[in-house]
């Protein structure tokens, strides 16, 4: 069965001499047993001999990345945030398909690697490694505590768009995690008492995959484009089952919905700050959050990068406002 990556429209056709179809869409467990996560009705588009739906747009909220499935160093990522859904129909019409958020639509970018921002990350946070170039072809990687090497486990040498997961939530008692090959080294700070919940991953400039925990406040919004047309109104009270009224004179067939999120960034650095155009320059962008444990495919809006300092901003510390949308439209109808 193919693998469809939730920002490509699907369509699924039911033919029908009916005006509207009810229908119901589950999400398949791994346990092989079926939520459901919509039950709702479509109808039919004037002048159409079907009803159409596309179910990328109900499923995308569902589809989710377990840890376990993360890529793994050398290992080809086919579609490691994929889930089962099928759709459901008064007719007996069953249709089962798998989309995914398509973590194997890495961008091959020859260049470095890793080059986090702040290189600050939580207990429970997949921290996503790509290693650097050079001539070194193996390195280490090691959890630590004050200097004293708790875990150490050595990698060979790896191409930066391949991603090596690290898992701080193993080692309770580490403070530190280093990834180096003998030539550089990257470091990452865990933190225990972060009060964000969203963390943003994303392809640097170098090709490789960094991730940023967002600290300040975040905000949500969705955008209604509602598609609407009319048609002859009567007074007259017409009752189908299930139908209050079909006699109004302007129909709304369905409202896309555009979510986007404002993410304010912490304080930081000028030597952080002056990281911050791998994130806002990117063209391949997640956002996970830690309540739901989600990842979203986004693309960011900022329409530029300044490059700021603590003298270049008055003598204030800087902070970044990140502006993403998510990656496809969610509809109602």
């Amino acid at each position: 069965m193919d693998i469809i990556p939730i920002w490509r429209d699907y369509q699924i056709v039911i033919p029908s001499s009916e005006e509207y179809v009810d229908f119901e869409i589950n999400k398949i467990g791994y346990n092989g047993r079926p939520t459901q996560i919509y039950s709702g009705r479509a109808y039919k588009q004037p002048g159409n001999g079907a009803i159409s739906i596309v179910p990328n747009e109900i499923c995308a909220p569902h589809v989710s990345m377990a840890t376990a499935n993360l890529p793994l160093t050398g290992t080809p990522i086919d579609y490691p945030m994929a889930a089962t859904f099928n759709l459901t129909a008064p007719n007996g019409f069953l249709n089962a398909w798998i989309f995914s958020a398509g973590w194997d639509y890495l961008e091959r970018v020859a260049g470095r690697g890793s080059d986090p921002i702040t290189g600050i990350v939580a207990r429970d946070q997949t921290v996503l490694f790509s290693s650097y170039r050079g001539e070194v072809k193996d390195g280490e990687y090691y959890f630590s505590k004050g200097g004293e090497v708790l875990y150490r486990s050595t990698f060979s040498y790896i191409h930066p768009y391949n991603v090596m997961p690290l898992h701080p939530w193993n080692y309770p008692d580490a403070d530190k995690i280093t990834a180096t090959n003998g030539v550089s080294a990257v470091e990452y700070r865990i933190a225990d008492d972060v009060c964000g919940n969203h963390i943003l991953y994303y392809v640097n400039a170098y090709g490789g995959w960094d991730s940023l925990l967002v600290d300040g406040a975040v905000k949500k919004t969705d955008d209604y484009t509602r598609t609407t047309y009319k048609q002859a109104y009567s007074t007259q009270y017409i009752n189908y089952p299930g139908v209050f009224q079909l006699s109004r004179g302007t129909v709304c067939l369905q409202n896309d919905i555009t979510r986007k999120y404002s993410l304010v960034t912490g304080w930081l650095t000028d030597d952080q700050a002056s990281r911050m155009h791998h994130l806002l320059g990117s063209v391949n962008v997640y956002l996970y959050d830690r309540l739901t444990e989600q990842y979203v495919p986004v693309v960011l809006t900022n329409s530029s990068c300044e490059y700021k300092t603590f003298r270049n901003q008055g003598a204030k510390l800087v902070n970044y406002t990140i502006e993403a949308t998510v990656a496809q439209n969610f509809t109602r109808r």
